[in-house]
């Protein structure tokens, strides 16, 4: 049955067009809440409005992505399938634990609240490429919320400083916008400082080809609309790259 509300609970705030999740300070710690009789509502408006039932199943693929994205931030090593649902609920504890060496220590629902709000948005490619990195980043944003320092307790300030971890973490692994666009002269150019080679093949471009700019680090994986991580390759080419950088090392 907990687990029936939590999913429910996940689709209701990804398919609500305003922010339902209400997070706020309780002395020295974080906490999130949603109103439960806004969950009715919606669900009871979507049995009687057959032209909603397309957004719901919209938001419940949405929040398969995000199990799917979770399990691959849990994952670290290598383990074998009769072992993997055991270490994830151990990993996933772990996070939620805080270092908290409680032995009453039980999941609650604004942890996954929490956890929702802060990865929901990331892209599936950027979790994959960047998992480790988030893993390790989204453990202090709890520690904090569960133990919020004594010199930020009071005048909500704890909340506000919470909010910033929550904004730098997003902001770290948001997908940049393509802003940048060359001019046909500027694309020559780049072309020449590859020494007329395509970025990803290798192969000879010349005026004339289908030619892309493409990122050498995928904005997909964190790369950003900069000029010294613009390159020039093929369409073709470009288009069987995928979110995957050209130097393996990356």
């Amino acid at each position: 049955m907990v687990n029936e509300e939590l999913y429910t609970s996940l689709v209701y705030l990804d398919y609500s067009t305003s922010q339902k999740l209400e997070i706020y300070q309780k002395v020295d710690r974080i906490n999130a809440r949603l109103q439960k009789k806004d969950i009715t509502t919606v669900l009871t408006t979507i049995s009687e409005d057959q032209t909603k039932k397309p957004k719901i199943l919209e938001s419940i693929k949405n929040v398969e992505k995000f199990v799917k994205k979770l399990k691959t931030i849990l994952l670290d090593k290598d383990i074998k399938k009769e072992e993997l649902s055991k270490y994830l609920g151990g990993e996933l504890d772990g996070i939620f634990k805080a270092n908290s060496r409680s032995k009453y220590f039980r999941r609650t629902m604004q942890d996954f609240y929490i956890l929702w709000y802060a990865i929901n948005e990331i892209n599936s490619e950027m979790v994959n490429f960047r998992r480790l990195e988030i893993k390790t980043d989204i453990r202090p944003i709890f520690k904090y919320m569960k133990n919020i320092p004594s010199n930020v307790v009071s005048n909500n300030m704890g909340y506000e400083e919470f909010q910033k971890l929550i904004d730098n973490f997003k902001n770290k692994y948001r997908k940049d916008k393509r802003k940048i666009k060359l001019s046909e002269t500027e694309k020559l150019q780049l072309k020449e400082t590859q020494g007329n080679r395509c970025a990803i093949s290798g192969a000879p471009i010349f005026e004339g080809d289908d030619l892309e700019v493409d990122h050498n680090r995928p904005l997909a994986i964190g790369g950003k609309d900069s000029e010294d991580n613009l390159q020039i390759a093929h369409k073709n080419a470009n288009r069987t790259k995928g979110a995957k950088p050209r130097h393996s090392s990356e």
